[in-house]
């Protein structure tokens, strides 16, 4: 009896959860501070598919890993005062009631209580603390320096705090919002090479093109699989007629 399952099926699977992967990365292109969603077995098998024929594809089961690209994304000017882009390696912390979380959208606001907060109304941690505009002070007048210091005229009111996790940022988990949270066992580091621009927001670091090329390989491989899917299906009728006469 033909098998369809087994590494056929995995293969079908893992090509389903790249689908959605990639379709995910292009409704975030224009999300800023977005960081690319990869699979690690992507790259190995569209590299594997470009070697062979079309009528001949690979198939193996296959071990879906899920991964992010933090790589740079492009510094977009907005000339908004309280926009911040971090260039380099480092995130900015924000609080919540769960813990710290970690995040490259530079996009703040001051709220009713003159706390600096992101867009979701979350606490931007400072490094000496929390971080409070005076209600005397208007957006226009800040200025915040590459280093992360909060200023208007000669009052400073604190440090954006800058922090970095070094070869270890692959483990942070992703929590919805651009935010990542890190596992109980990491503790970050001072961002000690991040370099804060104001009046500028990082954009998605998502490759259009790459992903489009992508999303057509993993629809073509996905056809192809689900067709000798069903040959083999096919077949194991054939068979099982022949066995019962």
């Amino acid at each position: 009896m033909v098998n369809s399952a087994g590494p056929l099926g995995s293969s079908i699977d893992a090509l389903m959860k790249e689908y959605q992967t990639i379709a995910n990365n292009l409704a975030n292109t224009s999300t800023t501070g977005y960081k690319r969603q990869v699979n690690t077995f992507s790259r190995h098998l569209i590299d594997k598919l470009g070697d062979a024929p079309p009528s001949d594809p690979p198939v193996a089961e296959l071990v879906t890993r899920g991964g992010l690209d933090f790589s740079q994304g492009t510094l977009v000017a907005t000339q908004r005062m309280l926009d911040v882009a971090v260039e380099g390696k480092g995130f900015l912390v924000v609080e919540t009631p769960e813990g710290p979380l970690y995040t490259r959208n530079g996009a703040l606001q001051i709220n009713p209580q003159g706390n600096l907060v992101d867009l979701q109304g979350r606490l931007v941690a400072g490094a000496e603390g929390l971080l409070i505009i005076p209600p005397t002070v208007s957006e226009q007048d800040i200025a915040i320096s590459e280093q992360g210091v909060i200023s208007a005229g000669q009052a400073q009111f604190g440090r954006l705090r800058l922090v970095d996790f070094g070869a270890d940022e692959g483990d942070l988990v992703p929590v919805g919002f651009n935010s990542y949270k890190a596992p109980d066992n990491l503790r970050p580091a001072d961002a000690t090479d991040a370099v804060v621009k104001q009046g500028f927001r990082e954009s998605s670091n998502v490759r259009l093109m790459e992903e489009m090329v992508d999303l057509m390989t993993v629809a073509r491989m996905y056809e192809t699989n689900m067709g000798l899917m069903q040959r083999r299906r096919e077949l194991t009728r054939t068979i099982m007629g022949i066995a019962n006469g």
